[in-house]
């Protein structure tokens, strides 16, 4: 690995350390590029647009929040698009990096900003792991609250009627 991409992975990797992801979860450096690392795009998902975006416009990393696959990949091929973004990142010589559910767990991570947000407690429930506040009310009263802090309108899936959500 080069000196700058493996600053980067130095600097994810404190940010939201590896060992706080879900065992299922693929996170990491998910694909090692050749350029030298001076310009990084953000991104939610690795799509081909994102992709397509990274290799013409001249960045060298693409970090997500979701990685492109958890379950093992046979084939890859332009027919899928989730492998297809990996062989437009490959080819270009771009890296990815994914930071999913380590950095919804980290201590500064997307569950702690997310409940800063909806102006919601933060505080770990050891008898729930993984869950970082629990809101008392329903799914809908919950997407009603972030549409008013965050804007927009959520979507919304529940099973049914419960009493206490964990976020």
């Amino acid at each position: 690995m080069h000196e700058g991409l493996s600053e980067l992975v130095r600097v994810m990797e404190a940010l939201a350390p590896p060992e706080l992801a879900e065992p299922w979860d693929n996170v990491g450096l998910v694909l090692e590029g050749t350029r030298p690392v001076r310009k990084v795009l953000l991104a939610l998902d690795v799509t081909v647009a994102a992709a397509a975006k990274v290799a013409r416009e001249g960045f060298d990393v693409l970090i997500t929040h979701h990685p492109p696959f958890i379950a093992p990949v046979k084939k890859l091929t332009y027919d899928d698009p989730n492998t297809a973004a990996l062989l437009i990142l490959a080819q270009a010589g771009v890296s990815l990096y994914c930071a999913h559910t380590n950095l919804d767990f980290a201590p500064c991570g997307t569950a702690r900003a997310l409940c800063e947000a909806l102006e919601l407690p933060f505080a770990a429930w050891p008898e729930q792991p993984g869950c970082m506040t629990v809101f008392a009310g329903s799914p809908q009263a919950l997407g009603d609250r972030a549409a008013q802090h965050l804007g927009g309108q959520p979507r919304v899936w529940a099973a049914g009627p419960c009493k206490k959500i964990c976020l």
